[in-house]
């Protein structure tokens, strides 16, 4: 089984603290999980399992235009899923 979690951000929120207990539980019980984030801001301590982290925009140097935006996160989210093929996919947006 694979498991992909998908957030914007890890500023240290309520959703995002609850990702990473999610994240690293999951891991630590051999089910291999995968964590997609949008933007690299990650203020929450992720551990040992760093490698499983995707960022979808890594320099953040999108276009500010917004439907742009969208579309070119969608292709490189459609584009990842593909990849990494999860039995299952949650998304904390």
């Amino acid at each position: 089984m694979k498991i992909a979690l998908f957030i914007d951000i890890l500023i240290g929120g309520g959703a995002g603290r609850s990702v990473v207990t999610l994240f690293k539980a999951l891991n630590k019980e051999g089910i291999e999980t995968h964590l997609i984030l949008i933007d690299p801001i990650i203020r929450t301590p992720i551990g040992e399992f760093e490698n499983n982290i995707h960022i979808l925009n890594p320099k953040r140097n999108l276009p500010k235009f917004k439907p742009i935006k969208h579309k070119i996160l969608a292709y490189r989210l459609k584009t990842l899923i593909k990849e990494l093929n999860p039995t299952i996919f949650i998304s904390n947006l």
